[in-house]
């Protein structure tokens, strides 16, 4: 519920014209909230007299910002994309508390369709061993429901195959092809998968920006999504799935330069 004091409030209407479900009207020369409110926060954003609230959330978050005062350079952030790459080399050297919360926080403000905000985190940083145990066996048992089945494709036996190399090293010598010994796993939890590679896609941006290395795991989405053990260890509720996994660690490997990519298929009209 967006709440608006009177007496901060000039009447100027600039939360009217930038509220998009038209939730704010200006009655007797002030800003009113009437109904269909998504809680968006533009109208707080955009109020020059600070005068709008949301009830149900921490206010004292809200900085003050511009986009002008928070530009990024075009060009250093099209090398950042090019320049990074899927990270499975880590030294072991634990990430720091705060490094963790910012990524976190690069997917907490990650805009979400009709900003639902539904999407969840669960770190696993002690407990990974255990986790790596229980998703290689999960993909384990997959893989030999895989193998005898005659109409599943070729590319699934494939990865089937792989999945009981990956088991067997792992329980032979510890060798971990699934998480390779990164110092961290963070799982973005949420029932749009929409919602969850946007949010992903953030956090992946802000563990490069501060030095880190990851990759996303999909073998473990599998794992995680069809193993009710996996999502109970995680305290995932029934109707949420894994929907992205960021393996993170400082990385143990250098590159030199950016790899080629297919020319970008573009339709202009």
């Amino acid at each position: 519920m967006v709440r608006i004091d009177n007496e901060l409030c000039i009447g100027c209407g600039l939360c009217v014209a930038d509220c998009f479900p038209k939730n704010i009207i200006i009655e007797d020369k002030k800003a009113k909230a009437i109904f269909n409110c998504m809680e968006c926060g533009h109208c707080v954003a955009v109020c020059p007299q600070n005068a709008v609230s949301i009830e149900g959330y921490e206010m004292r978050e809200v900085e003050e910002s511009t986009l002008e005062s928070a530009a990024l350079d075009p060009d250093v952030l099209l090398k950042a994309i090019k320049g990074r790459r899927s990270i499975r080399r880590f030294i072991q050297k634990p990430i720091e508390d705060k490094k963790l919360m910012n990524i976190i926080e690069a997917g907490r403000y990650t805009p979400t369709g009709s900003n639902l905000q539904g999407t969840s985190y669960v770190v696993v940083r002690d407990n990974l061993p255990q986790l790596t145990k229980m998703a290689l066996e999960s993909l384990n048992k997959e893989a030999q429901e895989i193998l005898i089945n005659t109409e599943i494709s070729r590319i699934y036996k494939v990865h089937a195959r792989r999945w009981i190399t990956m088991c067997d090293h792992y329980s032979q010598d510890g060798r971990d092809d699934l998480f390779f010994h990164a110092s961290a796993v963070v799982c973005v939890v949420s029932d749009s998968a929409i919602n969850a590679g946007l949010v992903a896609s953030n956090m992946e941006l802000m563990a490069f920006a501060q030095g880190l290395g990851m990759f996303y795991s999909g073998f473990f989405v599998r794992a995680a999504n069809q193993n009710k053990e996996i999502k109970q260890f995680l305290d995932i509720e029934d109707e949420k799935e894994v929907q992205a996994c960021l393996v993170l660690g400082y990385p143990d490997v250098k590159y030199y330069r950016t790899v080629p990519r297919k020319q970008a298929k573009v339709v202009l009209k």
